[in-house]
């Protein structure tokens, strides 16, 4: 089981933290976020579970009890992130100053779940084999995922090459698990490399939906080492250049974004690892140095792009509405006594009464068309403050977000949007790889609030 008396014992107490998460995600919890860090008021996970939200505060300790501080730290991050249930994760059974703590914490109306280590492996025990977001494949990712099955199964080497947005993370991860299904994997041991940090972590999280709990993940970074290898561990490629000598032998390897497969430290790291079974995603299997990803891929067993997905409808199709303006925009870049480029003029200018007449226009559509969510992409934040206040005084139930917040801020917003408590998020330099809201109608305003775009999805 991916969480078992190893990750009890060993951790790290990050991973604990991603299996107590995993474990709810099988449960049938939605709108599971691992929320642990710095400043993440006491909670680590949070998730949703008939329609009621649950905070859960993870207490990793390799030899003495949890601290019975523990208690007081959910409850404060129940209150921030307004949950109905409080639970507590522990790693190790509770000692009598933490059961003295939950005792005090009822006598006052608050009851924590506690988590114990053995209710943890009891409810991995009984979640089904894969999460109930195990994704039916479409036909073809059924076909893809065949063809590199059978392809690392015969030569050792695959490709696929799909448009963003066809499902590259779910082909990969349900070739995973029908290798380890199959037991082909000599050792047991898998590693997916991918080129950013955030990609990894994405990568990982994705993964769970098509795996089955026998196969525990793992994060190698700066600061993380697995305690054990079996399953599937995943990494960025510079990271795992910089400990070469100390890692054990995988029996696959996965490359996402392949496109970069070319460049020398890929490279290096594939000579010195010497994968028997080599695979690649991507959708720009193209690249700057005319390096062939062939050589070292094979031929694409499947190509599918943008066009494709958009003809057989397995990409939304967009609804572009275009708000003009009667601003010579030309005229006022010339007339810019810095140079501006239309760009930054965009960036610095806040024209009120444009502004507002979007904000309305934008009301309007939302109310008329009945729509559940809305993101608007503004170009600095504070535009996005000031455009989420326009929205405001039309009745839009708005709030800004952006890349510099705390995490835990964005994490409580998220959680609101996708539970209906929020119409509109207006964004500055966040979701530009995209974001899991169904039905989500979305604005563009990269060029100030000239063009809108509205797509259900």
């Amino acid at each position: 089981m991916f969480l078992d008396e190893r990750r009890l014992l060993d951790g790290p107490w990050q991973a604990f933290e991603r299996d107590v998460a995993r474990a709810l995600i099988y449960a049938g919890f939605q709108d599971v976020r691992i929320v642990g860090g710095t400043g993440d008021m006491g909670a680590d996970v949070v998730g949703v579970k008939d329609g009621k939200v649950w905070v859960v505060q993870c207490k990793f300790t390799s030899t003495s009890s949890p601290p019975k501080a523990a208690v007081e730290e959910v409850i404060q991050a129940s209150r921030f992130y307004e949950a109905d249930v409080l639970a507590l994760a522990t790693s190790r059974p509770a000692g009598k100053a933490l059961n003295d703590e939950l005792a005090r914490a009822k006598r006052l109306g608050l009851t924590v779940h506690l988590l114990s280590p053995s209710k943890l492996i009891q409810l991995v025990q009984g979640v089904p084999m894969k999460p109930p977001t195990a994704r039916a494949l479409r036909p073809y990712q059924e076909e893809a995922a065949e063809r590199l099955f059978d392809a690392l199964e015969e030569t050792g080497r695959g490709q696929i090459v799909l448009a963003t947005g066809l499902g590259k993370t779910v082909v990969m991860a349900e070739v995973a698990a029908r290798l380890f299904s199959a037991g082909i994997l000599e050792n047991g041991r898998m590693l997916v490399l991918a080129d950013k940090r955030e990609l990894v972590r994405q990568l990982q999280i994705g993964f769970w939906a098509q795996l089955p709990k026998t196969v525990p993940t793992h994060l190698l970074a700066p600061e993380e080492e697995p305690s054990f290898w079996d399953g599937i561990t995943f990494a960025t490629v510079q990271t795992v250049h910089g400990r070469l000598q100390n890692l054990p032998p995988f029996d696959a390897i996965f490359v996402d974004e392949a496109h970069h497969i070319g460049a020398r430290t890929y490279q290096d790291v594939l000579q010195k690892l010497a994968p028997v079974r080599l695979a690649g995603v991507t959708a720009t299997p193209w690249r700057g140095d005319e390096f062939d990803i062939d050589t070292l891929l094979g031929q694409p067993l499947v190509r599918i792009g943008i066009s494709d997905g958009l003809k057989y409808g397995y990409l939304s199709e967009v609804d572009y509405r275009l708000l003009a303006d009667n601003i010579d925009w030309e005229f006022v870049q010339k007339a810019s006594n810095f140079g501006y480029t239309l760009t930054e003029l965009n960036k610095r200018l806040i024209i009120p009464t444009r502004d507002e007449e979007a904000a309305r226009i934008v009301a309007d559509n939302f109310r008329r068309e009945r729509r559940r969510a809305g993101l608007v992409f503004s170009p600095s934040l504070k535009h996005a403050d000031h455009f989420t206040a326009t929205l405001r005084l039309f009745g839009i139930r708005a709030e800004s977000i952006h890349g510099g917040m705390i995490g835990r801020e964005r994490d409580r917003l998220m959680s609101q949007f996708k539970r209906g408590l929020i119409d509109i998020l207006c964004a500055v330099d966040l979701f530009n790889e995209g974001v899991d809201v169904p039905e989500l109608w979305l604005k563009l305003g990269d060029d100030g609030l000239r063009r809108a775009a509205y797509r259900g999805g």
